[in-house]
This record gives structure tokens, C-alpha cells and sequence, in this order.
């Protein structure tokens, strides 16, 4: 046999428990045990019984931690994780709120995470670890030597706490930084499937459509929500759309020939146009203005 079998459509006799596939020793089983040590009742005391239930804030804070511990300040990206990564996926129960609820839990209870976060990291001192990904204790300069630990002066211990809770305050404002920029600029993101792709055999057949509409318009792109879309040329790049044309009078600038064809290239759509004008005014133009997108001989000559 040249290879191992392999097939990621196969499913299990038995379901797996997601925390079997999280390594023992993997940061998030100390995340959340960590978490599940500490009194959260300022956080729970914030929610009203009526409305709809809340996500639980002890598993917001294990997401939260979690991530700003291993250096993901955005609150989309937090969002994204949820869906894909398997550390994420176990620390949430398979929950996922989406980036606005995320982004309102941290700037809702600020005062409150601080002052959790910082219990967070001092547990994670007592316990003997000396970095936790990005929110670590280096500062303290923590040896080996067992009893060192035991003997660390006060002083130090204060320094250590002053440096701790101006990196959560750091942590915190880049968090909210980071999730105001991409707020503004969420709109030229890259855009999930829609809705009606989400489901594979819908997906499937749109790709049946796609593939059917390629050969038939011979060109090697195609747009699974738009068929007869194409890639046109514009000030932001290729993006997927429509050469629109469109031919005014000198005067008043009112439309006197349009179309809308898919082809990107302007310089077979001159004589059409013309034309267009010529059958809707039954009358001849006496003179024409046209970029060079427009500019070949055959045109020219055509013009003359």
C-alpha cells in the first residue's frame, strides 16, 4: 500500500469528548481551572433574571483570558476561533458569541476583569508557572530554586503586581483599539458565505451552476453568488461585477444609450453604442469623446 487511508468524511462508532483532544498540560486546562477557582459574583451580580439568559460569564472570561493570554486582541477573530479552533470549542462548550457580544462583555465589566485578570495571573504565579503566553510574570524573573521562590521579598512581590496590572491595562486597551479599527473597517473585509452556501448540497449545486456557466461564457472565473458576474478592473482592485455603458448629451448629460455587458474590455462596445445613439435619436452624432479604453484602429475607422 503506496499510502494511508484518508478520508476526513469518516464518522466515528463512538463520539469523542472534545476535552480528550486538548493535550494534558495545554494552557487551556490551566485557563480554565484557574478560572473555575475564582469568585465571579461582581460579574454575576451585573445580570438581571429577566430578558433573555446570558452567556455564562465564567466561560466569557476563559475565552477572554485564553485569548488575550495567547496574544489575540480581536474581538472578530476571538469569533472565528470559536468556530474553528478545537482549545476555544472546549473552553466555551461549544457555545459561540458572536464579536459585538464579546467586544461588550470585556468594555461592560472593564473595572471588574481587570481585578480578575490580575487574580488570574497571581494564581498562576503561586502555582509555580512562570510565563502564561502573552500576559506572563518575566518581570519577576522567577528561578528554578524551589525555596527562592518562598523567600521573594515584598518589595518584589509589589513591583511584580504594579507591573502585572499595567500589562492587563495594556492588554485591554489594545483589545479595544484593535476592535474600534475593525469596526470602521468592516466593510472591506472579506465577507463570510452567505447563507444559502452554507448548506453543502445548495453549495454544491451553485457550484454545478458556476462550472455550467464558465464554459459556456469560456472564461476561467465566475462568481458563486452572481453566475454572470466577472472581474472587472476598479480603483479597489478586481472585483467580481459589470461593465456598464453609458453615452450622454453634451448639454444637459442625459442618457441617451446604456448597456451592461460582462466582458471588462470597452473597445468592442464603441460601435454598439454608437449605434444605440443612431436608433434611439434617428440621427447621427457629429462628434464623440472617449477615453483610451475605447482607442483601437478598427474603431478609428469605424468613427471616420
Amino acid at each position: 500500500m503506496k499510502f494511508i487511508p484518508y478520508s476526513n468524511k469518516q464518522g466515528l462508532l463512538l463520539p469523542n469528548y472534545v476535552e480528550d483532544w486538548i493535550p494534558p498540560g495545554h494552557l487551556a486546562r490551566i485557563v480554565d481551572t484557574v478560572v473555575e477557582q475564582l469568585d465571579i459574583s461582581l460579574l454575576n451580580n451585573a445580570y438581571d433574571e429577566e430578558g433573555r439568559p446570558a452567556y455564562h460569564p465564567r466561560m466569557m472570561l476563559k475565552v477572554l483570558f485564553y485569548a488575550y493570554a495567547t496574544g489575540l486582541r480581536s474581538s472578530r477573530k476571538i469569533q472565528k476561533r470559536l468556530e474553528t479552533d478545537i482549545a476555544y470549542i472546549w473552553l466555551s462548550g461549544h457555545q459561540t458569541p458572536d464579536f459585538h457580544t464579546i467586544a461588550d462583555f470585556r468594555r461592560n465589566n472593564l473595572k471588574v476583569l481587570q481585578g480578575l485578570f490580575i487574580q488570574i495571573v497571581l494564581l498562576c504565579y503561586k502555582v509555580g508557572m512562570v510565563k502564561l503566553g502573552y500576559i506572563s510574570l518575566d518581570s519577576v524573573r522567577l528561578k528554578a530554586n524551589a525555596s527562592r521562590k518562598k523567600t521573594k521579598e515584598l518589595n518584589e512581590l509589589e513591583e511584580a503586581l504594579k507591573e502585572t496590572k499595567e500589562k492587563i491595562t495594556q492588554i485591554f486597551n489594545q483589545a479595544e483599539a484593535i476592535d474600534q479599527e475593525e469596526k470602521k473597517a468592516s466593510e472591506k473585509e472579506p465577507k463570510d458565505l452567505p447563507k444559502e452556501l452554507r448548506d453543502k448540497q445548495k453549495l454544491l449545486a451553485k457550484l454545478e451552476q458556476a462550472k455550467a456557466t464558465l464554459q459556456e461564457l469560456g472564461i476561467d472565473k465566475v462568481n458563486l453568488t452572481d453566475p454572470e458576474a466577472t472581474f472587472q478592473k476598479t480603483e479597489y482592485g478586481l472585483k467580481p461585477g459589470y461593465n456598464c455603458q453609458c453615452a450622454v448629451d453634451e448639454t444637459h448629460q442625459v442618457i441617451i444609450a446604456q448597456a451592461v455587458v460582462t466582458k471588462p474590455e470597452d473597445t468592442d462596445k464603441l460601435k454598439p453604442m454608437v449605434e444605440q445613439v443612431k436608433d434611439n435619436l434617428k440621427a447621427k452624432p457629429k462628434e464623440l469623446s472617449a477615453d483610451g479604453g475605447f482607442y483601437s484602429g478598427e474603431n478609428l475607422k469605424y468613427l471616420e
